[in-house]
């Protein structure tokens, strides 16, 4: 029995054979390698889009979360007196001074003393100007004509706002003029000033609240001479009235009793 014959050896000078792939590897085209590329990076736009989009829901699930509340709390608010809400704080601050007052007088110190050591000096300069502001601006009885056209200047003074631009501008013109500008009595140069717009405005304005006053003005009532006088004052006699519109009709004989002077 023959041996096999030795395989044939490869000849060095097929190129065909040399330039050839091996069989185990698979040859890519071009094409196919761009696609994957695109592939990939598409999937990369797609997951952070997805990405982004649940942080949109999140953020719009806080954002409802929070809109219902704040309406769920405006209902509720609306819904509620303010009256009692007012009620209700009024009764707490009370509540607190009644329970300093008597820890106050359980340490034997003066309630009042404490609560005045608590305001400071302006504090004190504020209210002090409240209630002279406020005693100023009291609607007193007619006293004389003089007094009252007194009280309306300083009125419209307290109600002044002036202009310290225009003021100064004023001023540096008399002076660059070579005039004083506080004119006398007998002065007539008006230093070529005419009245602005606003100035206009605010003098209508000034004259129609006047008026406005006036027309809401209530005058006394006229007293009735035949009238019998059984008061000492205004409210005195409204009171009176009052009393008469309920009991007149049972003291009625004892009062005509006391004028005839048959009353026992």
């Amino acid at each position: 029995m023959s041996a096999p014959p030795p395989p044939a050896e490869p000849d060095s000078h097929d190129d065909s054979r040399a330039d050839a792939p091996p069989p185990d590897q698979t040859h890519v085209s071009p094409a196919e390698s761009d696609s994957d590329m695109a592939s990939d990076s598409e999937l990369t736009d797609l997951r952070s889009r997805l990405k982004k989009f649940k942080s949109l829901k999140s953020k719009m699930a806080v954002s409802q979360s929070l809109n219902r509340r704040a309406v769920l709390a405006e209902d509720a608010a609306k819904k509620q007196d303010p009256r009692e809400e007012a009620r209700r704080e009024r009764k707490r601050k009370e509540a607190e001074e009644l329970a300093s007052e008597k820890a106050a007088e359980s340490a034997g110190l003066d309630p009042e003393r404490l609560r005045d050591l608590q305001y400071t000096a302006e504090d004190v300069e504020r209210w002090d100007r409240k209630v002279k502001r406020k005693k100023e601006g009291e609607d007193k009885a007619f006293e004389s004509f003089n007094s009252a056209a007194t009280k309306s200047y300083r009125r419209l003074v307290s109600q002044l706002k002036p202009d310290l631009g225009a003021y100064a501008e004023s001023r540096a013109k008399a002076e660059a003029r070579g005039v004083e500008f506080y004119r006398g009595a007998d002065e007539t140069d008006a230093m070529g000033e005419t009245t602005t717009g606003e100035g206009v405005d605010r003098m209508v304005r000034g004259v129609e609240e006047s008026q406005d006053r006036r027309s809401k003005f209530s005058r006394r009532r006229a007293h009735r001479d035949d009238d019998d006088v059984t008061y000492i004052n205004e409210r005195n006699a409204r009171f009176n009235k009052k009393i008469s519109r309920a009991y007149d009709k049972y003291t009625q004989e004892i009062k005509a009793n006391f004028e005839r002077g048959t009353a026992l």
